[in-house]
């Protein structure tokens, strides 16, 4: 399965008031993934929250893979029924967004006034 790129479609940011914060709270969902004409969408939700909630950056957006299409049906099919990806595949996602919402974060939180969200970014999933 190749990952062919990353897209962020939306991106909500605010601070909700000013003070320390003493940790980072990161959220990944996977919401759909769904068979295109000529590959696969994965759309996800990334958050992070700071604690004490002092602000958030949100990020919406897709990811998109392509394969043979028996592979593609195949991971299509066993998302809808037990809503889990390949580990590996999963890993290399994963690290995608997470690799995406940090590096983008890193500007948007210095446009709002808030602690860079720097973090490790290589997850390693386990089945």
């Amino acid at each position: 399965m190749k990952i062919m790129g990353i897209q962020l479609n939306e991106v909500e940011a605010k601070k909700l008031k000013t003070g320390n914060y003493t940790g980072m709270d990161v959220n990944l969902n996977i919401e759909s993934v769904n068979l295109l004409k000529d590959g696969i969408a994965i759309d996800f939700f990334h958050s992070i929250s700071y604690s004490p909630t002092i602000g958030f950056i949100r990020f919406y957006g897709r990811v998109l893979l392509k394969d043979e299409a028996t592979a593609m049906k195949k991971v299509v099919r066993d998302w809808k029924k037990k809503k889990e990806l390949p580990t590996k595949l999963s890993n290399a996602i994963v690290n995608l967004i997470t690799s995406t919402a940090c590096l983008n974060g890193v500007f948007i939180s210095r446009t709002i006034n808030l602690p860079a969200p720097v973090f490790p970014i290589n997850v390693q999933l386990k089945k």
